[in-house]
C-alpha cells in the first residue's frame, strides 16, 4: 500500500510538470491562455499534499515539523498576504489575467517548495529531465508561431499585440522568456552530466530550439538573465571543471551562431535590440531621456512609487494593480495609453509585491530568497563534483530568473517552475547522492 501511494505521488509530480506547459484554455473571449493554469496548479498541489500526508500515515512515520528560520519566514509571508487580502479594495484569493498573486496561489507555491525540498534526490534529475523534454515542445511551438503556422485560435489576437515576437503557450513573450531563463541552465548541466551520447545529442538539439525561441521572443530581460546564468556556469566550470570547458564553449558558440543567423535571416534587428540594453543603462546613468528606458518601465515605476508609500504596510491588496494604478490622474499614464500601450502590471516583480502586498511582505520575500540561496550554496560545498555541477545549473537558473524579475512579474505559467527549482536547490536528501551520470 505504501509502495502504491509512493508511486502515485511521484507519478503525479512527473505527469503534472510534464504537461503543465500545455495546460491552457485557448478559447473564449480572453486571450490569456494561462488563466486556467491557476486552478490546475491549485488542484495538483492539493492532491500532492494529500498523497504526501497519506504516505507519512501509511508509513507509520511521525509527521515532525521543526519550525526553522526559513519556515517561520514563509509562515510570516503568508500571514502578511492574508491581512493584505482582508485590507484590499478587492478581495482576490487567486487572481486573473497577468496577476495571480492571491493567497491560494502563494500558499501553493510554498507547499510546492516544501515538497520539492523533501523529494528523494534521485527524483531531482528525473524531474529536471521531464521539464527539459516538455520545454522542447514549447520551444518548437514558438518557432511555428514565428513562421505563422500556429494553430491555436487566440494566436491571431496575440499576433496583433506582439507582432513577430513569439510567446508559445505563455500569453506574452516576456513570460515565455522568463520560462526559458529557468530551463536553459538546467538543459546545459544535464547535457554535461549525460554519459550516453544519445542523451547528449538530444539535450543539444533541445538547447538549439530553446536558444532560437529565446531569440525570437525578443525578450531583452530574458536575454540579460540568460547571459548572467551562462556567466555563472562559465566561471564555475573554468574554476572547477576545466575538462568540460570545451563543451561549454561549444554551447556558447552555437548560441552565438544561432543568434547571428537568425539576425541576418529574419531582418528583425535582433543585434540592434540587444544593443538597446546598454543604451538604456546609459540613459539612466546620464539621466537623459531616462523615462523611455526599458520600454518606458521607468515611467510605470515612478507613477507607482507614491501609491506604494500610501499603503506601505499591507499594500493595496493582491491582484489590484490595474484597479489602483488606473485610478490615478496622471499625464504620464495618459501619454502612455495615447500611444496605444496598455499597463497590466508593475513590470517589476519586487515593486509588484510592494505595491500589492506591502513593503514588509517584500522585505520578507527577499529575506526568504536570500536564505534559500545562501543555504543552497553552503550545501553545494559539501556535495561531490557532479552534484555540484547539477546544483550550479539550478543556481544559474535562480539568479537569471531573479535578474529578469526586475523587468517582469511572477506569473502562474512560470512561477511553479521557479519554486520547484528553489526546493531542489535546498533539497535535504541530496547528500545521499544524485542519480549520477558522469561526464565523459
Amino acid at each position: 500500500m505504501v509502495y502504491s501511494m509512493d508511486k502515485a505521488y511521484y507519478s503525479l509530480f512527473y505527469s503534472f510538470f510534464g504537461i503543465y506547459v500545455f495546460l491552457i484554455y485557448p478559447w473564449g473571449e480572453s486571450y490569456y491562455y494561462a488563466n486556467a493554469k491557476a486552478y490546475y496548479f491549485i488542484g495538483c498541489i492539493l492532491l500532492l499534499s494529500l498523497f504526501h500526508l497519506l504516505r507519512v500515515w501509511l508509513g507509520k512515520n511521525k509527521l515532525i515539523w521543526k519550525l526553522e528560520k526559513l519556515d517561520a519566514l514563509l509562515v510570516a509571508f503568508l500571514c502578511l498576504l492574508f491581512f493584505s487580502t482582508l485590507h484590499s479594495i478587492k478581495i482576490s484569493w487567486v487572481g486573473e489575467g497577468t496577476e495571480h498573486q492571491g493567497l491560494l496561489i502563494m500558499l501553493s507555491y510554498i507547499i510546492l517548495f516544501s515538497l520539492a525540498s523533501r523529494l528523494y534526490s534521485v527524483h531531482l534529475e528525473r524531474l529536471s529531465k521531464v521539464i527539459i523534454i516538455s520545454s522542447f515542445f514549447a520551444s518548437f511551438y514558438s518557432v511555428i508561431q514565428y513562421y505563422h503556422l500556429s494553430i491555436l485560435p487566440q494566436d491571431s489576437v496575440n499576433k496583433l499585440l506582439f507582432g513577430q515576437r513569439t510567446y508559445s503557450f505563455f500569453d506574452n513573450p516576456d513570460y515565455f522568456g522568463s520560462y526559458l531563463v529557468l530551463v536553459i541552465p538546467l538543459t546545459i548541466t544535464n547535457y554535461f552530466l549525460s554519459q550516453e551520447r544519445k542523451w547528449r545529442v538530444l539535450y543539444f538539439f533541445i538547447l538549439c530550439f530553446q536558444f532560437l525561441s529565446l531569440i525570437e521572443s525578443q525578450t531583452r530581460s530574458a536575454w540579460l538573465g540568460i547571459v548572467i546564468s551562462l556567466t555563472i556556469i562559465l566561471v564555475w566550470v573554468v574554476l572547477n571543471r576545466r575538462e568540460i570547458w570545451r563543451k561549454l564553449v561549444f554551447i556558447i558558440i552555437s548560441a552565438c551562431f544561432i543568434f547571428t543567423i537568425s539576425d541576418l535571416a529574419s531582418h528583425q534587428g535582433y543585434f540592434s535590440r540587444a544593443l538597446t540594453i546598454t543604451n538604456d543603462i546609459h540613459k539612466i546613468i546620464i539621466n537623459k531621456d531616462a523615462s523611455s528606458a526599458g520600454s518606458s518601465r521607468l515611467d510605470i515605476w515612478q507613477i507607482s512609487l507614491p501609491l506604494i508609500s500610501n499603503h506601505l504596510w499591507l499594500g493595496n491588496g493582491p491582484n489590484t494593480f490595474e484597479d489602483v494604478f488606473y485610478s490615478q490622474d496622471s499625464k504620464i499614464i495618459k501619454n502612455y495609453l495615447g500611444s496605444g500601450n496598455e499597463i497590466y502590471d508593475e513590470n517589476n516583480d519586487y515593486l509588484q509585491i510592494a505595491f500589492t502586498m506591502g513593503v514588509p511582505a517584500l522585505l520578507n520575500y527577499l529575506l526568504i530568497l536570500s536564505i534559500i540561496v545562501i543555504k543552497g550554496i553552503r550545501q553545494v560545498k559539501q556535495l561531490d563534483i557532479d552534484q555540484k555541477l547539477f546544483s550550479i545549473g539550478m543556481l544559474a537558473a535562480i539568479v537569471g530568473y531573479l535578474v529578469q524579475g526586475f523587468f517582469n512579474i511572477s506569473v502562474i505559467s512560470v512561477a511553479p517552475y521557479f519554486w520547484l527549482i528553489l526546493g531542489f536547490f535546498v533539497n535535504k536528501d541530496r547528500f545521499q547522492g544524485l542519480n549520477r551520470r558522469y561526464v565523459s
